[in-house]
Order: structure tokens, then C-alpha cells, then sequence
């Protein structure tokens, strides 16, 4: 939200079902259910989630989205567009199913859920395609698997992650989860390009509790099998040190 911006108090309905609707410099105090196509909310301060459904797609940009202590995600669905956002709260900040995109902003303090057993990240998908997390700041809070998480529960394809920050935390296994899962997980992973994101290494010198990566499929040359597709490029700790997955 830019600096200045003043908002009025937001008064349509928390469901919305049209396509094309645009809410700007508005102070929002209700969860958004996005229904319609091609909905913009921008300039805004929200007080809850965003979730689309169905058909719906959202662009968020320049908004600030305080999720609150739900055991969801302050933004969730597919057809998501986040830009230029200031996301906190909840147990994701982003729950991506397909078709994402989310750039230039931060993600950060989760509600800590940790003693109810929240299994919690700042990015998340657990199985689709087409998703662009680039030029963000990601910090996970309480219960974390990681900064940024793809679980492979169902395949996950045409991932690009690139040009991040990955803040070193303490409450996360790993700060980013980009690998299939054998004997554990079902999905396949292709097209996973992790290209020029930087990790911080933190106290204990790993970025998260075990490390900074959970693993990584070396590129192969047979389609539909984990790694096809693959490329790991540029990725360095906060020193400029290479690092290898």
C-alpha cells in the first residue's frame, strides 16, 4: 500500500461474483471470496483472507493482507496474482493451486502455530502447475516446513523461483522444499527452475533447523519423470558464495 494512500471503509460484499471488479484504497474487515474473473484489489488494507474459487482470479497489488490465526492461508486458490504486497498472518501467507504468480513482495510472520501442530510455510503448493514466485522476501514463523514449500502430494510442474530472499529462520526445516519425495510422496516433479535466489545462512550458518534445501531432482531426460525439465542456476548465500543443492 503507498505511503499516503488514504482508504475508505470498504462496503461491498465479501463474496464477490462479477468479473472485472476493481476495489482500490479501500479498508477492508471481511474475508474476500473471489467468484468472479479478473478482480482487482489494490491501494487496500485487508483485515482477513482472500480465497478465489471456482473460475475466479484475483490480482492483489500494492496491499497490505493481515491473515489473522485461521488454519488457512491469507491468500489462497488458483488464478492468483500477487504483486508489490505485504502479507502476514495465518498459516500460509500463500496457497497457491495453479497458475500463480507472486512478485516483488513480502511474506513473512505466520500466526505461530507450532503447539497445534500447524505444519506452516510462506509459499505453498502441494500439486499443479504454472507458478512464478520471483523478487520476493519470504520469512516463515512458528511450525514451518519452509519458506518456500512445494510438496509434491500431487505432481507440481512449470515452477519458477528466482530472485529471492529466503530469510534464514529458525522455525523451518528447510527454507525451500523444490524435490519430489520417493516412497513418501506421490507426485512427479518437472520444470523446476530455481535460478539466482539468495539464502541467508542465519545463526546456525544453514538458513533453516536442517539446511537450506530439501533435496533437488537432477535434470533428466525422460518426460514426465522427477527432474525433467529442471534447472538450478545462480543460486548464492547472502556472502555471494555459491550454493548447490
Amino acid at each position: 500500500m503507498p505511503a499516503g494512500t488514504s482508504l475508505t471503509s470498504y462496503r461491498g460484499s465479501c463474496t464477490i461474483r462479477r468479473s472485472s471488479v476493481v476495489i482500490a484504497d479501500e479498508a477492508i474487515n471481511c474475508p474476500i471470496i473471489v467468484l468472479g474473473r479478473s478482480v482487482t484489489i489494490k491501494d487496500s488494507m485487508i483485515n482477513g483472507t482472500v480465497h478465489t474459487d471456482g473460475s475466479g482470479s484475483v490480482l492483489i497489488e500494492d496491499t497490505t493482507i493481515n491473515g489473522g490465526s485461521d488454519h488457512s492461508e491469507s491468500v489462497g486458490g488458483a488464478n492468483l496474482t500477487v504483486l508489490q504486497d505485504n502479507i502476514y498472518g495465518d498459516q500460509h501467507e500463500v496457497h497457491c493451486y495453479s497458475n500463480c504468480t507472486v512478485e516483488n513482495s513480502w511474506l513473512h510472520n505466520n500466526y505461530n502455530g507450532a503447539a497445534l501442530g500447524w505444519h506452516e510455510n510462506g509459499f505453498f503448493n502441494d500439486g499443479g502447475s504454472n507458478f512464478t514466485v520471483i523478487h520476493n522476501s519470504v520469512y516463515c514463523v512458528g511450525g514451518c516446513t519452509g519458506d518456500i514449500t512445494f510438496i509434491p502430494d500431487g505432481n507440481v510442474s512449470y515452477a519458477t523461483v528466482s530472485k529471492n530472499l529466503l530469510v534464514a529462520t529458525m522455525y523451518a526445516s528447510y527454507c525451500l522444499y523444490p524435490s519430489s519425495d520417493p516412497g513418501y510422496k506421490p507426485g512427479i516433479m518437472t520444470h523446476m527452475v530455481v535460478t539466482d535466489n539468495v539464502f541467508q545462512r542465519g545463526r546456525n550458518g544453514k538458513c533453516a533447523i536442517y539446511g537450506p534445501v530439501y533435496g533437488w531432482d537432477r535434470p533428466s531426460k525422460t518426460p514426465d519423470s522427477d527432474g525433467y525439465g529442471n534447472v538450478w542456476s545462480g543460486n548464492m548465500w547472502n556472502n555471494g558464495q555459491s550454493l548447490q543443492p
